[in-house]
């Protein structure tokens, strides 16, 4: 006579989403959101002034980030694009958002940073936690203003734990990890970073894409 055998549990599956189409595995029952993050915003080139950074990427973290999904089920995913820098008279590009998506309906998702300003030398907000879905979610970190002979550096994304913070004329702004940190004089760092704006011989530059980061549970 053969023994009762115990049920075998499986185990959980981490993953880092690209954007496409992605199906929960086999058994599986629940996706957990550990992070997400929107792309940062772009800087401005702006001539001859001194010009704004871009913003850093909104985030959420894992709160309440568990939704009941189907096993084999196909969900939509969105990694936020960084906004690319922008040229004389063309503001930097917001960040994309970022979401996982079930038919047309945003399970979760979490915004972009704004670019910076073609006019005048205002930097990008931040991505901002009140327009995020289904996340407990912070704000991204703006990107600094222009002054009459410094340009300003990109906002921070937020992260798991707490918000970014904003760019400064003198440094980007830190990211609460995995958020990236502002572009000083560069481009936003992974992930969700803001790029700075340009002054003299520094260009302006791009922001930097978001992330999706999940756990599949049985």
């Amino acid at each position: 006579m053969f023994g009762a055998f115990a049920a075998v549990s499986l185990p959980d599956i981490p993953a880092d989403l690209s954007t496409g189409t992605v199906y929960v595995p086999a058994g599986y029952s629940k996706l957990v959101v550990v992070c997400m993050i929107g792309g940062g915003g772009g800087g401005y080139q702006g001539t001859p002034l001194a010009a704004g950074g871009g913003g850093g990427g909104g985030a959420g973290g894992p709160g309440a980030s568990i939704a009941a999904v189907t096993s084999g089920e196909a969900l939509t995913v969105q990694v936020g694009a960084g906004g690319a820098a922008g040229g004389l008279g063309i503001a930097g590009a917001a960040g994309g958002n970022s979401y996982i998506r079930r038919g047309a309906t945003d399970m979760f998702s979490a915004v972009g940073g704004d670019g910076a300003a073609s006019s005048g030398q205002s930097g990008g907000l931040g991505g901002a936690a009140s327009s995020c879905v289904g996340l407990a979610a912070y704000n991204g970190g703006g990107g600094a203003d222009g002054d009459g002979s410094s340009h300003g550096n990109g906002g921070g994304a937020a992260g798991t734990t707490g918000p970014g913070t904003g760019g400064t004329t003198l440094a980007g702004g830190s990211g609460n990890p995995p958020g990236g940190n502002g572009g000083t004089d560069a481009a936003g760092s992974l992930y969700g970073g803001g790029g700075s704006g340009s002054s003299g011989s520094i260009s302006a530059h791009d922001g930097a894409a978001g992330l999706v980061r999940v756990i599949w549970r049985a």
